[in-house]
């Protein structure tokens, strides 16, 4: 009896180790005189996925006022997160969010690019905030 609870406490003890924080985590950018521009990424129990924002110009980062588009996350890893958002129907933008560290913990930086060039690259510093 008493091995059999060392067992199950060690598998249990493993198991919280092993996997990722679930949480929900919010980075944004304020473009001057046009509407900035927010990711939110939600890990839970259905896996990662996420919305992409688009803010007032006088409400940069108000993430409850903002037009949010649900993301396609494509593939993500510790590195590196691509997903799909579309803003107009049939015209799909491929975004990819390049990790400094994994998405876990309290904060982190990253660096979000567009598949097709004609953006310049955004540094992203998120925060945790669930």
């Amino acid at each position: 009896m008493y091995r059999r609870f060392l067992v199950l406490t060690a598998c249990l003890l493993l198991a919280a180790c092993s996997g990722r924080s679930k949480g929900t985590w919010q980075a944004y950018t304020v473009n001057n005189d046009k509407p900035g521009v927010g990711i939110e990424f939600v890990r839970d129990s259905n896996g990662l996925h996420g919305s992409f924002y688009v803010f007032d110009i006088t409400d940069p980062g108000d993430f409850a006022h903002g037009r949010s588009f649900p993301m396609t996350i494509k593939s993500a890893d510790d590195k590196e997160v691509d997903f799909v958002i579309s803003f107009f129907p049939d015209q799909p933008d491929k975004v990819a969010v390049k990790l400094d560290s994994p998405l876990d913990g309290p904060s982190f930086h990253a660096t979000m690019t567009t598949s097709d060039g004609h953006a310049d690259p955004v540094e992203l510093n998120f925060k945790r905030v669930k």
